[in-house]
């Protein structure tokens, strides 16, 4: 539990330093130019580089980004392994029981209402520790398929608590979501379908 608990505030802080320099990146320069961004090319419409543009600082971000990023995914592959520990001294996800992690508990009576097939690398939902068939049982206060969306769009920069159910794992878990802009499609970069539809097809 102890080295859970440090693994997820190294992650915590890793997102927190991501969130703050992809903010600096896509904010317009001091003078009000184009935000240099995460990525592209950082020279005028002549070719030569951009006059209002710290170049050194703009190429160390995004150097230091990729490095979160990379961080991340070896912190998130940590967390996943010791869940599973954690959980194991647990009954299964069945049993009318609670498992708390940080001060949230999650109980087995709660039912997955939505599936998720797709996540995006380096999206919001990817650096949550979402993944591909992890089953939502509550999204916020949500536990309607059809209450995702604007819930989403509500709470747009926003922190919340997502439990979700992971085949494999004995229990159900919570993590921390942000919707935000991101270089990639929607809010979180992730895909959900009704849990139904999931399991029919």
């Amino acid at each position: 539990k102890i080295e859970l608990d440090k693994a997820m505030k190294v992650r915590e802080n890793l997102e927190a330093e991501a969130e703050a320099i992809e903010s600096e990146l896509k904010n317009p320069t001091p003078q009000g130019g184009k935000p240099p961004g995460v990525n592209g090319s950082l020279v005028d419409n002549e070719g030569f580089p951009r006059a209002d543009v710290d170049l050194y600082r703009v190429r160390h971000l995004r150097n230091r980004l990729a490095h979160i990023q990379t961080d991340h995914k070896k912190i998130m592959q940590r967390i996943e392994q010791l869940l599973p520990i954690l959980l194991s001294t647990t009954d299964s996800y069945e049993q009318n029981e609670e498992y708390h992690q940080g001060n949230t508990a999650v109980t087995s009576e709660e039912r997955p209402f939505a599936s998720i097939t797709a996540v995006k690398s380096g999206s919001p939902a990817d650096q949550a520790g979402l993944i591909v068939g992890d089953l939502l049982v509550r999204y916020g206060d949500i536990t309607d398929f059809n209450g995702i969306a604007p819930f989403t769009q509500r709470h747009l920069n926003e922190a919340f608590l997502v439990k979700v159910f992971r085949p494999n794992f004995p229990r159900a878990f919570t993590l921390e979501v942000r919707p935000r802009a991101w270089s990639g499609p929607g809010l979180l970069g992730c895909n959900f379908v009704p849990h139904s539809s999931a399991d029919s097809s």
